[in-house]
Protein backbone atom coordinates (compact mmCIF):
# COMPACT_ATOMS: atom_id res chain seq x y z
CA UNK A 1 0.00 0.00 0.00
CA UNK A 2 1.37 3.41 -0.98
CA UNK A 3 0.41 6.22 1.46
CA UNK A 4 0.97 9.94 0.95
CA UNK A 5 0.07 12.34 3.77
CA UNK A 6 -0.49 16.00 3.00
CA UNK A 7 -1.67 19.06 4.88
CA UNK A 8 -4.67 20.79 3.32
CA UNK A 9 -6.45 24.02 4.12
CA UNK A 10 -9.96 23.39 5.37
CA UNK A 11 -11.40 26.71 6.47
CA UNK A 12 -9.71 30.07 6.89
CA UNK A 13 -7.82 29.25 10.08
CA UNK A 14 -7.91 25.50 10.63
CA UNK A 15 -5.80 22.83 8.99
CA UNK A 16 -6.25 19.12 8.88
CA UNK A 17 -4.05 16.29 7.82
CA UNK A 18 -5.19 13.69 5.36
CA UNK A 19 -3.56 10.61 3.95
CA UNK A 20 -3.90 9.55 0.36
CA UNK A 21 -4.17 5.80 0.42
CA UNK A 22 -3.74 3.99 -2.88
CA UNK A 23 -5.23 0.55 -2.81
CA UNK A 24 -3.92 -2.10 -5.18
CA UNK A 25 -5.17 -1.39 -8.68
CA UNK A 26 -6.69 1.97 -7.76
CA UNK A 27 -5.98 5.09 -9.79
CA UNK A 28 -5.83 8.49 -8.13
CA UNK A 29 -6.17 11.81 -9.93
CA UNK A 30 -6.33 15.49 -9.15
CA UNK A 31 -8.48 18.14 -10.82
CA UNK A 32 -8.87 21.86 -10.32
CA UNK A 33 -11.99 23.95 -10.61
CA UNK A 34 -10.25 27.06 -11.91
CA UNK A 35 -11.65 30.37 -10.67
CA UNK A 36 -11.53 33.74 -12.37
CA UNK A 37 -8.51 36.02 -12.34
CA UNK A 38 -10.30 38.84 -10.53
CA UNK A 39 -8.77 37.90 -7.20
CA UNK A 40 -9.62 35.47 -4.42
CA UNK A 41 -12.59 33.19 -4.92
CA UNK A 42 -15.50 35.18 -3.52
CA UNK A 43 -18.41 33.77 -1.54
CA UNK A 44 -20.66 34.91 -4.41
CA UNK A 45 -18.99 32.40 -6.71
CA UNK A 46 -22.14 31.65 -8.72
CA UNK A 47 -21.42 34.83 -10.67
CA UNK A 48 -17.74 33.99 -11.05
CA UNK A 49 -16.39 32.17 -14.06
CA UNK A 50 -14.62 28.82 -14.21
CA UNK A 51 -12.16 27.61 -16.81
CA UNK A 52 -12.87 24.52 -18.87
CA UNK A 53 -10.59 22.92 -21.45
CA UNK A 54 -11.37 20.93 -24.58
CA UNK A 55 -11.10 17.17 -24.20
CA UNK A 56 -8.03 15.62 -25.82
CA UNK A 57 -10.15 12.69 -26.96
CA UNK A 58 -13.22 14.68 -28.10
CA UNK A 59 -12.05 18.24 -28.92
CA UNK A 60 -15.61 19.55 -29.31
CA UNK A 61 -16.41 18.69 -25.66
CA UNK A 62 -15.39 20.63 -22.55
CA UNK A 63 -13.95 19.14 -19.34
CA UNK A 64 -12.61 20.25 -15.96
CA UNK A 65 -8.79 20.19 -16.27
CA UNK A 66 -6.95 17.48 -14.36
CA UNK A 67 -5.29 14.10 -14.57
CA UNK A 68 -3.34 11.35 -12.92
CA UNK A 69 -1.15 11.63 -9.84
CA UNK A 70 2.49 10.79 -10.55
CA UNK A 71 4.41 8.47 -8.18
CA UNK A 72 5.29 10.30 -4.93
CA UNK A 73 3.08 13.25 -5.97
CA UNK A 74 0.24 14.60 -3.83
CA UNK A 75 -3.22 15.11 -5.38
CA UNK A 76 -3.00 18.90 -4.90
CA UNK A 77 0.32 18.99 -6.69
CA UNK A 78 -1.13 16.90 -9.52
CA UNK A 79 -4.13 19.23 -9.79
CA UNK A 80 -1.90 22.32 -10.08
CA UNK A 81 0.48 20.61 -12.53
CA UNK A 82 -2.32 19.28 -14.73
CA UNK A 83 -4.09 22.64 -14.91
CA UNK A 84 -0.78 24.22 -15.96
CA UNK A 85 -0.23 21.60 -18.68
CA UNK A 86 -3.83 21.41 -19.92
CA UNK A 87 -5.06 25.00 -19.48
CA UNK A 88 -1.87 27.04 -19.44
CA UNK A 89 -2.62 28.79 -16.17
CA UNK A 90 -0.80 29.12 -12.87
CA UNK A 91 -2.52 29.94 -9.65
CA UNK A 92 -3.04 29.56 -5.96
CA UNK A 93 -4.40 26.18 -4.95
CA UNK A 94 -7.29 26.65 -2.56
CA UNK A 95 -9.63 24.41 -0.64
CA UNK A 96 -10.28 20.78 -1.33
CA UNK A 97 -13.71 20.83 -2.94
CA UNK A 98 -14.27 17.12 -2.53
CA UNK A 99 -13.09 13.57 -3.06
CA UNK A 100 -15.07 11.72 -5.70
CA UNK A 101 -14.92 7.91 -5.81
CA UNK A 102 -15.85 5.59 -8.64
CA UNK A 103 -15.93 2.10 -7.13
CA UNK A 104 -16.57 0.36 -10.47
CA UNK A 105 -13.51 1.89 -12.11
CA UNK A 106 -11.42 1.84 -8.91
CA UNK A 107 -10.74 5.54 -9.26
CA UNK A 108 -10.55 8.38 -6.72
CA UNK A 109 -10.42 12.05 -7.77
CA UNK A 110 -9.43 14.92 -5.48
CA UNK A 111 -10.93 18.19 -6.71
CA UNK A 112 -9.54 21.56 -5.61
CA UNK A 113 -10.41 25.20 -6.20
CA UNK A 114 -7.61 27.14 -7.88
CA UNK A 115 -7.51 30.93 -8.29
CA UNK A 116 -5.60 32.02 -11.39
CA UNK A 117 -2.62 34.34 -10.99
CA UNK A 118 -1.06 33.95 -14.45
CA UNK A 119 -2.38 33.01 -17.90
CA UNK A 120 0.10 31.78 -20.51
CA UNK A 121 -0.31 32.80 -24.15
CA UNK A 122 0.93 29.41 -25.38
CA UNK A 123 1.05 26.29 -23.24
CA UNK A 124 2.02 22.63 -23.57
CA UNK A 125 -1.33 21.16 -24.65
CA UNK A 126 -2.28 24.08 -26.92
CA UNK A 127 0.97 23.65 -28.85
CA UNK A 128 1.12 19.83 -28.85
CA UNK A 129 -2.53 18.85 -29.36
CA UNK A 130 -4.40 22.09 -30.09
CA UNK A 131 -6.27 22.10 -26.78
CA UNK A 132 -8.52 25.10 -26.16
CA UNK A 133 -9.66 26.80 -22.96
CA UNK A 134 -12.73 28.89 -22.29
CA UNK A 135 -14.23 30.75 -19.32
CA UNK A 136 -17.84 29.88 -18.42
CA UNK A 137 -20.23 31.15 -15.77
CA UNK A 138 -20.69 28.33 -13.24
CA UNK A 139 -24.29 27.62 -14.33
CA UNK A 140 -23.33 27.56 -18.01
CA UNK A 141 -20.40 25.23 -17.31
CA UNK A 142 -22.71 22.83 -15.47
CA UNK A 143 -25.06 22.74 -18.48
CA UNK A 144 -22.16 22.14 -20.89
CA UNK A 145 -20.78 19.28 -18.77
CA UNK A 146 -24.03 17.49 -17.84
CA UNK A 147 -24.44 15.60 -21.12
CA UNK A 148 -21.01 14.04 -21.57
CA UNK A 149 -19.22 14.53 -18.21
CA UNK A 150 -21.88 14.45 -15.48
CA UNK A 151 -19.31 13.83 -12.72
CA UNK A 152 -17.52 17.04 -13.77
CA UNK A 153 -20.85 18.86 -13.54
CA UNK A 154 -21.12 17.39 -10.04
CA UNK A 155 -17.83 19.11 -9.10
CA UNK A 156 -19.37 22.46 -9.98
CA UNK A 157 -22.62 21.63 -8.19
CA UNK A 158 -20.49 21.00 -5.10
CA UNK A 159 -18.85 24.38 -5.67
CA UNK A 160 -22.28 26.03 -5.72
CA UNK A 161 -23.13 24.48 -2.35
CA UNK A 162 -20.27 26.45 -0.80
CA UNK A 163 -21.47 29.71 -2.32
CA UNK A 164 -23.74 32.26 -0.75
CA UNK A 165 -25.10 34.66 -3.41
CA UNK A 166 -26.45 36.98 -0.71
CA UNK A 167 -22.94 37.64 0.67
CA UNK A 168 -20.47 40.15 -0.69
Amino acid sequence: MNDHCVDMQRRKHSRYRTCVVRRAGQRVSGRSVVGSTTGPWREDCVNQKVLLVSSSRYPDQWIVPGGGVEPEEEPGGAAAREVYEEAGVKGKLGRLLGIFENQDRKHRTYVYVLTVTEILEDWEDSVNIGRKREWFKVEDAIKVLQCHKPVHAEYLERLKLGCSPTNG
